[in-house]
């Protein structure tokens, strides 16, 4: 067997093998090393492979070095200030920061141990002296004390093994012994945790720790007897020093809890990386801090609109982006991924210089997103399908995992609204400065996305600290010139697949009825109605033929819905009737629209009697946006109603006591038909005993009460008052049917002779109103 050379070892040096202590290897018998455990004096053995041990042979000793489960250490020094230089892992730049001499320590120790100088006074002496040269002397200086000299040489290594570590000096910096008695030493580090625990309490625990200080000295103190001799009073300056000595991450998870620990003191660790672009694209969002007039016409504000971005992970580019004031949702990045399969726009002058800015689009391979309910669901594995990506979503409460979007849109965000009117400032600022970013507001959405253009362009063409100093737009150029840019098949399909839907709506001649709109096509609805109408279940013949079927429509435009044809299974687009409104009209900006309508139309209720106690549910959200008209309101008085559900449903009791009021007799026959209704047993046993004397109070409740009138004058009388009154009897209409005999027999004089002539008024005077 080749025997093989053992390794030299430093006298007092530690062989550590998983964390235990070991002599250095010696060889006892041929082939076998012994390593005797420094703390229980047990050599150290590994298997035989029969099921016993056995001492270990070089080669697994190798072993133990090439696993790095051995570690050789250097042996302790004695000098504090020595182990602390054996411990540290400085090289020659650090040695030279901490001291400036220590090449020339070095040389001085160096020159002596070539020329074999004993380290003896005079020897030291004499060789320095001797072979100190005059090029050293230009290089470094004079030399040093020869007493110093011997003394480094005695404690700093040895002769042919000294590094610059060793000939660092330490004066003052290895850590000394306090001068405190027990007792102050132990109120110093009580109250310096306290001070350490919490922000801004440093100088009020160094005031509690010397007053207790101070009553230990005046025996005043409870657990401590009082000294023979007073205790020192640390200085404030000495408290403070303990108090950051014991700053780390133990004290800062305590007082802020894990997340800001792994927020501030953990490692970012490994980041996304992808080898081409379109590999992987992250997809985030956050909320705008700004104010935006959304309806100028209606002087409607509304603020913090959510931005969402797609970013490639290779490039660091920009895909897609989308301003909404939709909350994040599925239709959300459904509509990114929309947008990012369509060349892009930039300004005109970007466009000009950079023509390849256009082009930073395309499909996706695999999709980032976080762990929300909204991208968890069926329906954007369903568009993955249909779009031929794949989905990974983001390990959860993790948000260093998408460093390279977050930190996009704080640039992108800051580009943004810089001196952006109606940008929201800071909580002290505000209280400082008065400052209303709401009240400030006069930007339209079109103007945010304008900027928004802008800005992207301009981070596509700014180097990027993250692609070492390269620009987004270059990167993505030059893997595209190799790779080529994949795009999807058919937008339009993915687009309806995305789209949200509405089951059974009814479809009528006139189109379709959603969202408080008229849907219509004239060539469509008709062949709707003739493809489905077969489908439909069989009832009672109606005077229009319709059918249900489901709707597809885009939320943030619903100038067009999309219905399904089951005969040619394919969408039929409809256009809304009012298209100067619905087109590019968001649905939740129409609800709000309508919600305020409804505030005006009707003020809320008075409270008439106790609330009734309900289970506590979750709050609905406000409304974000508010009319102009509400931010000038200084009463605090808000939008006031037209009128209240109260005020209408008494308007309608009134009506219904008018009319009642026509035909007394009708509340009585109501009355004996509810009584007949009440002997009902079923009906007795829902409704419970009921006892009560229902009593008719006298209402002046007219339909006269209806028509507003007034009076034309305090007194009018009729012109035939005053006209001559004729004794002739007044003529009565002849009446010439077969049963009419009154006349019958009977002459009337003058009559006959006097049918032109008129005949007086008899009525009596009355007073004439004016309708």
């Amino acid at each position: 067997m080749t025997h093989l050379p053992s390794y030299n070892y430093p006298a007092g040096t530690v062989i550590e093998i998983d964390g235990t202590p070991y002599d250095p290897p010696k060889e006892t018998m041929p082939g076998r090393l012994f390593l005797m455990d420094r703390r229980t004096g047990q050599p150290f053995v590994v298997p035989d492979g029969e099921g016993g041990t056995i001492l270990p042979s070089p080669a697994d000793y190798d072993r133990l070095i090439t696993d790095e489960r051995l570690e050789v250490k250097m042996p302790p020094n004695v000098i504090a200030s020595r182990a602390l230089s054996a411990a540290a892992e400085w090289d020659v730049s650090d040695c030279e920061a901490i001291d400036p001499d220590v090449r020339k320590n070095l040389a001085q120790c160096e020159v002596l141990d070539e020329n074999g100088v004993k380290n003896g006074n005079y020897a030291v002496t004499a060789g320095l002296a001797k072979h100190w040269t005059p090029d050293l002397v230009e290089k470094y200086g004079p030399h040093d004390n020869p007493h110093t000299v011997k003394r480094w040489r005695s404690e700093r290594g040895k002769a042919g093994k000294r590094t610059h570590k060793d000939m660092v000096r330490l004066n003052g910096r290895a850590e000394r012994d306090t001068n405190l008695s027990e007792p102050a030493m132990e109120i110093r580090q009580k109250h310096a945790i306290d001070g350490a625990g919490n922000y801004g309490a440093v100088k009020a625990a160094y005031a509690i720790a010397a007053t207790e200080l101070i009553a230990v000295n005046e025996g005043r103190h409870d657990g401590y007897p009082q000294p023979e001799k007073p205790y020192p009073i640390f200085t404030y300056e000495t408290f403070r020093r303990a108090c950051v000595a014991l700053s780390g991450s133990e004290t800062t998870e305590t007082r802020d809890g894990e997340k800001m620990v792994e927020a501030r003191m953990r490692g970012a660790g490994k980041p996304l990386t992808a080898s081409r672009i379109l590999e992987k694209v992250i997809i985030d969002h956050t909320p705008l801090s700004c104010f935006l007039v959304v309806d100028p016409e209606r002087d409607i504000v509304a603020g913090k609109p959510w931005l969402t971005v797609a970013i490639d992970v290779h490039s660091r580019a920009i895909l897609a982006w989308i301003i909404t004031f939709r909350p994040p949702s599925y239709w959300t990045v459904c509509e990114i991924l929309r947008r990012m399969n369509l060349p892009k726009r930039p300004p005109p002058n970007f466009a000009l210089r950079y023509p390849f800015l256009s082009r930073i689009c395309g499909k996706p391979g695999e999709l980032i997103l976080d762990n929300a309910s909204e991208f968890t669901g069926h329906g954007l594995e369903d568009a993955a399908k249909c779009g031929s990506f794949s989905v990974l979503f983001c390990p959860i409460e993790q948000p260093r995992y998408r460093a390279i979007v977050e930190r996009s849109l704080g640039t992108f965000e800051r580009k943004m609204l810089e001196h952006f009117p109606g940008a929201s400032m800071t909580i002290e600022y505000n209280r400082l400065t008065g400052h209303d970013g709401e009240d400030l507001a006069v930007a339209t959405p079109n103007e945010l996305e304008a900027l928004a253009n802008h800005a992207i362009a301009e981070y596509h063409t700014e180097p990027h600290d993250g692609l070492q100093g390269r620009q987004p737009a270059l990167v993505f150029q030059k893997s595209a010139n190799k790779h080529g840019i994949d795009v999807m098949h058919d937008v339009r399909r993915f687009q309806l697949e995305t789209f949200e839907v509405r089951q059974n709506v009814k479809v009528t001649k006139s189109g379709v009825r959603a969202f408080g709109l008229r849907f219509h096509c004239p060539v469509g609805v008709p062949r709707l109605i003739d493809n489905n109408l077969r489908y439909e279940p069989r009832r009672q013949p109606r005077a229009d033929a319709t059918i249900l079927t489901k709707i597809k429509f885009d939320p943030e435009n619903i100038a067009t819905v999309h219905a399904w044809d089951r005969t040619t299974n394919s969408y039929v687009e409809l256009k809304c009737a009012d298209e100067t409104y619905s087109d590019g009209m968001p649905l939740w900006f129409h609800e709000e629209l309508l919600e305020i309508a409804r505030n005006e139309a009707t003020a809320p209720a008075k409270d008439t009697a106790k609330k009734r106690a309900y289970v506590k549910r979750e709050a609905k959200p406000t409304s974000t946006i508010r009319p102009l008209s509400e931010l000038d309101d200084t009463e605090g008085t808000g939008v006031v109603g037209f009128n209240t559900e109260a005020e209408r449903m008494e308007a309608r009791a009134r009506r219904i006591t008018a009319i009642r009021a026509i035909a007394p007799g009708a509340r009585h026959r109501e009355r004996l038909l509810v009584a007949r209704l009440y002997e009902t047993p079923r009906l007795r046993q829902i409704t419970g005993n009921i006892v009560n004397i229902d009593i008719d109070y006298a209402e002046a409740v007219t339909t006269d009460d209806f028509i507003a009138h007034d009076v034309s004058a305090l007194t009018a009388l009729d012109a035939e008052i005053e006209a001559p009154r004729s004794e002739v009897e007044p003529r009565r209409k002849e009446r010439t049917g077969r049963g009419d005999r009154r006349d019958a027999g009977r002459t009337r004089p003058g009559v006959d002779q006097q049918d032109d002539a008129p005949a007086p008024s008899t009525r009596r005077p009355s007073s004439r109103l004016a309708g």
